[in-house]
């Protein structure tokens, strides 16, 4: 029921923005949360490149890399788990090398 109209409003397949649109996007994401305590901490999430393609590609590839190359710095851990959670530093190496950003601070 709600296909007929997301096909309307989203791009058909194979659409997407231009490679300069691509190139010259970003994304930053700030959070601010507050503990049950009082204290205030803001996290910060950002990349260069278009989130949807770009930024995308570089985590997927970075990902991959991480799980072929680092297996021995990775996090002991089973079952189903998050990228953080599984892959952890390792991959927060590799992205930041990218050019991403991923901090927490007091705020």
């Amino acid at each position: 029921m709600t296909r007929p109209l997301l096909d309307r409003v989203l791009p058909s397949p194979g659409e997407g923005p231009s490679a300069k649109t691509r190139e010259r996007g970003f994304f930053r994401h700030e959070v601010v949360g507050v503990t049950a305590s009082g204290a205030r901490y803001r996290a910060t999430v950002a990349a260069p490149g278009d989130p949807g393609y770009a930024a995308t590609a570089v985590l997927f590839g970075q990902a991959a890399l991480s799980l072929a190359l680092d297996g021995d710095a990775m996090p002991k851990a089973a079952g189903s788990l998050t990228p953080a959670t599984g892959i952890g530093a390792p991959l927060m190496q590799r992205l930041r090398a990218q050019g991403h950003t991923y901090d927490v601070a007091v705020a």
